[in-house]
């Protein structure tokens, strides 16, 4: 009978492990995602921290988002973690020297943003709008200084400062001139500042804008530069589809001309000749606005080749959609 109950009593403990180790084994599992998720946070730190000390505003601003989703995702992985002090050990492991990081460019996204939205008012005609948001503009630029100064935060590289400036400086430009017409920059800045500019000049479609994204600048020889805008989204094909196939051209041919516009500014000042191509290709899109005669031609081994302008130095008349082929077939 002692024997029995030893069995029994054996039997029970055993029984009782079993959830105990379900729990560990579900625990630990937990610690492990977490720890997971914080490792690859640790390398979307590093490659953040690169893109900040680099002084490129705008390659910070385009990774911002991305990263920080990545903080709350590891943060919520860690929330499920048992165990207080294993949560406090991997948020100050993981967590914390990403939300500093964060933190130390969170003010100048924000800048940046709202200076973009400010640009985005004139073009929409909304002019009073646009000085109500440069005055939220001030006061988020106060509120920075003195939590930068109150925070201890290493300090930024002077370029991005510097792009933040010439961004305000144009806002202040455009509310001067206190127009919805586009305006070329009076100071030039970097080519980076430049080119996002471009990419910031929109096609007003009966007060409908559409953004192209996706401007470079290319040295051709010693003195020459090529602007190219190679290739954009299949929604942004369709939409330039749709306003050629209705006639809209016009809106086209003004965004094509502040576009050149600007390009010869920048392009005089650096004494350099120039040549603009907007175009997307071999996007498997075939446009519906697509002049039957001009099928071959604009039809190549890898697709369909939709042109949106092209103009240079030479001829600073923007060519518009198919104004060229339409103009020159008869030499083809």
């Amino acid at each position: 009978m002692k024997r029995f109950n030893v069995i029994l009593s054996l039997i029970f403990a055993f029984v009782l492990m079993i959830p105990a180790t379900g729990t560990y084994a579900a625990s630990n599992s937990d610690y492990q995602r977490a720890v997971s998720a914080g490792e690859e946070l640790k390398k979307e730190l590093s490659k953040f921290n690169s893109y900040v000390n680099s002084g490129n505003l705008y390659n910070v601003d385009a990774q911002y988002d991305a990263f920080t989703r990545k903080i709350r995702n590891t943060e919520l992985l860690i929330g499920k973690v048992s165990g207080s002090s294993n949560r406090n050990y991997l948020n100050t492991t993981y967590v914390r020297p990403a939300k500093v990081a964060k933190e130390r460019v969170i003010y100048e996204i924000s800048q940046i943003r709202l200076l973009y939205i400010i640009d985005k008012r004139f073009d929409l005609n909304q002019l009073s709008e646009a000085e109500s948001d440069y005055a939220k503009l001030e006061r988020l630029q106060k509120r920075a200084k003195q939590i930068k100064e109150a925070g201890g935060y290493d300090s930024l590289p002077t370029s991005i400062n510097r792009s933040l400036n010439w961004w305000e400086n144009y806002i202040v430009e455009r509310l001067n001139a206190n127009t919805s017409k586009e305006i070329v920059p009076y100071e030039i800045g970097t080519i980076h500042d430049f080119l996002v500019y471009l990419n910031h000049v929109y096609i007003n479609d009966e007060g409908s804008l559409l953004e192209l994204k996706g401007w470079t600048m290319e040295p051709v020889g010693e003195d020459d530069f090529g602007f190219f805008l190679r290739s954009f989204s299949r929604s942004s094909l369709e939409k330039l589809d749709e306003i050629n196939a209705k006639g809209n051209d016009e809106a086209v041919r003004e965004w094509a001309t502040n576009i050149v516009n600007a390009i010869d500014y920048f392009s005089t000042e650096n004494g350099a000749v120039w040549y603009a191509d907007a175009s997307s290709a071999c996007q498997g899109y075939v446009p519906s606005s697509f002049p039957e005669d001009s099928y071959w031609y604009y039809v190549g081994s890898c697709g369909y080749t939709f042109n949106v302008f092209n103009a240079d130095f030479e001829n600073k008349t923007p060519s518009v959609f198919y104004d060229w082929y339409l103009e020159n077939k008869d030499n083809y």
